[in-house]
């Protein structure tokens, strides 16, 4: 058990070696990192990570991970992702980090409720992601439609599982709150 262990740690550091992800800054995030489980699906030309890693690692760095990792295979297969983290405390900055990720993952949604999630810094309260909306309308297509979408999204990279809410807020204040949002970053 120890032994197998181990080579799936091992494996995880030739694909970083292979990515080209050596450099310190990049690999104290995956320490103790392993490659749990690599499904290939031939006739799709898909291949699917399942990763295992000790914590959320900031968006920064999970962002030029994935990129190479995609890159890196694209001449042989389409590659997507998933990770298990053992310690899953999100603060909320992890959350607010990976928030533009993960609203990326959200497909067919109509331009004027990706504005909405793409304009505004949500508020989180414990597991809970609150984002404002204009109208009652907004507000239940959003909880409804597409909560379970965004909220998978996060797991992918390792989240505990989180709700989202939508309330019906005033749009200045929205404004001005992105406004702040992307100054801090």
């Amino acid at each position: 058990m120890e032994e197998r262990s181990l080579s799936k740690k091992e494996r995880f550091q030739v694909l970083l070696s292979q990515l080209g992800m050596t450099g310190d800054d990049v690999v104290q995030y995956f320490n103790n990192a392993e490659i749990e489980k690599l499904s290939v699906y031939r006739k799709e030309k898909k291949w699917h990570f399942h990763f295992a890693l000790d914590q959320i690692i900031p968006c920064k760095v999970m962002n030029q991970f994935s990129n190479a990792l995609r890159s890196s295979f694209k001449h042989i297969a389409q590659v997507g992702f998933s990770v298990k983290v053992l310690n899953t405390e999100a603060t909320e900055q992890h959350i607010l980090d990976y928030w533009t990720e993960c609203i990326k993952e959200v497909q067919g949604i109509s331009p004027p409720l990706l504005k909405i999630l793409n304009t505004q810094k949500p508020k989180i309260q414990g597991n809970k992601i609150v984002v404002q909306a204009s109208n009652d309308t907004e507000a239940t297509q959003l909880k409804k439609k597409y909560s379970d979408i965004i909220c998978s999204a996060f797991e992918q990279f390792g989240f505990p599982r989180l709700m989202l809410d939508a309330e019906v807020g005033q749009a200045e204040a929205q404004n001005s709150d992105y406004e702040k949002f992307l100054e801090e970053k």
